[in-house]
C-alpha cells in the first residue's frame, strides 16, 4: 500500500509507511514561502489592495477573479 498525503497549494508526500508520507508532505509545505496576510494587487490608483485575502490565495475575491 502507497500512501498520499496532499494539498494544493503546499505540495504532497508519497510512501510506503503513512508517518513518512506525512513527513515528506511537511518538509514540502515547510519550504513554501508564506501566504500573505494581505491581497498582494494593487487598485486602479495605484495603491496597494488592503483586502484580506482568499484562504489559500495571494489576492481577494476581486483581484482573484482577475488573475485567472
Amino acid at each position: 500500500m502507497v500512501y498520499r498525503v496532499s494539498h494544493p497549494c503546499f505540495g504532497e508526500g508519497v510512501a510506503m509507511l503513512e508517518f513518512d508520507a506525512w513527513r515528506e508532505f511537511m518538509r514540502a509545505a515547510e519550504a513554501k514561502e508564506p501566504l500573505p496576510d494581505r491581497c498582494q494587487a494593487v487598485t486602479k490608483k495605484g495603491k496597494p489592495c488592503s483586502n484580506a485575502p482568499q484562504k489559500g490565495e495571494r489576492y481577494c475575491g476581486p483581484h482573484l477573479a482577475k488573475a485567472k
